[in-house]
């Protein structure tokens, strides 16, 4: 088994390898050359999305590289998802990547970028980042890890949570929602599921506590639902 998983390493490596120097590659062609028009800009940042989406969803991915893949893809504005979270996602990556590595969050952020053209799919991962980033900076929890998964006591239950922080001791499982509640009916059965099994999950782990957060303003029906579940909710990191 050992040997297997170093042949798959060896065989891994150099490919990963030539991803993040092609990235950090047509980076430097994106950003240093101010005699590059804006088509030529987005036709190289198409590219970079391309290569990015050769890299397997990872937590390893250097820093280097995703700086100058943030870096690459801000240049022009050719994507406003990105142009939108840019300061969000700077300080995200001064607070996770560089003073100190956070689990899963190279992962969550690469995931999002790779994906930026679906605004729809990357909004998302991209609000996990600006609610962890928000949550150290107004409350007294630090963030712990990015999408951590948990299973109830017993086994029955498994779900993977957004976020986890942790303040005196105490750690909290978070679920955080960047929807339209207007347009939710289609999927209202499947968040009420999500939630309220994330919500048993947690409640079987001795001295955790579970949160949900909301970009947008939650309705007046799905407080009451919340209430009645007992599921500790938030619309106010926004």
């Amino acid at each position: 088994m050992k040997k297997q998983l170093l042949l798959l390493l060896f065989l891994i490596y150099p490919c990963l390898c030539g991803c993040f120097k092609r990235i950090i590659h047509l980076s430097k062609q994106i950003t240093r050359n101010p005699k590059l028009g804006h088509a030529h800009v987005y036709k190289k940042q198409l590219k970079l999305l391309n290569t990015l989406k050769e890299i397997k969803t990872t937590d390893d991915i250097p820093n280097d590289v995703l700086q100058a893949a943030v870096d690459g893809l801000h240049k022009g504005n050719n994507f406003p998802l990105l142009e939108e979270n840019i300061v969000i996602i700077d300080k995200a990556l001064d607070a996770f990547m560089y003073k100190r590595r956070i689990s899963q969050f190279r992962r969550t952020l690469l995931v999002a970028l790779r994906n930026i053209e679906n605004e729809n799919y990357a909004k998302g991962f991209l609000y996990e980042i600006e609610c962890a980033v928000k949550i150290e900076k107004e409350t007294n929890q630090a963030v712990v890890s990015f999408e951590k998964p948990f299973t109830s006591s017993n086994g029955s239950l498994s779900r993977r949570f957004d976020l986890v922080t942790s303040e005196n001791g105490i750690e909290c499982a978070c679920e955080c929602k960047n929807i339209n509640w207007q347009r939710l009916a289609s999927h209202s059965k499947k968040l009420k599921t999500q939630l309220f099994e994330q919500k048993q999950i947690i409640d079987t782990k001795k001295g955790m506590i579970y949160r949900f957060y909301s970009k947008n303003p939650i309705p007046k029906k799905w407080q009451q639902w919340l209430q009645k579940n007992n599921i500790e909710f938030t619309d106010t990191i926004n």
